[in-house]
């Protein structure tokens, strides 16, 4: 997706993008977008404190052996695909606040953005 792509993406959704030209809202974008890596970022190192602070190395540690014990003496494809679903599936709830807050603050960003162009 290019930059133009993305901004206007990013604004369909949001009243009055029409008196807003390209350029505008693709500086928007950037900004917004480096804003929701930082929140990503910010969000999962939390995430992860807490993780090891409230429940140990332990934890992970399990994670690791329950994704050793699928592919345990068996190396063919079907069994790497399977450890990817599964520590996929394993991942997931670590990457859903972060992301969700992500895109939320991205929204309420670009229209603070766009009152202030106003």
């Amino acid at each position: 997706m290019t930059k133009e792509e993305r901004a206007i993406k990013w604004f369909s959704k949001v009243d009055q993008n029409q008196e807003i030209d390209l350029k505008t809202k693709m500086k928007i974008c950037d900004m917004a977008a480096m804003i929701m890596l930082l929140i990503i970022f910010l969000v999962l190192a939390i995430e992860l404190s807490l993780l090891v602070g409230l429940g140990g190395i332990d934890v992970i540690n399990a994670a690791t052996d329950f994704l050793n014990s699928i592919s345990q003496g068996r190396h063919t494809k079907m069994t790497r695909i399977s450890v990817i679903i599964a520590g996929g599936l394993i991942c997931l709830p670590l990457f859903i606040l972060p992301i969700g807050l992500a895109i939320i603050f991205r929204n309420k960003l670009i229209r603070s953005q766009i009152n202030k162009i106003k």
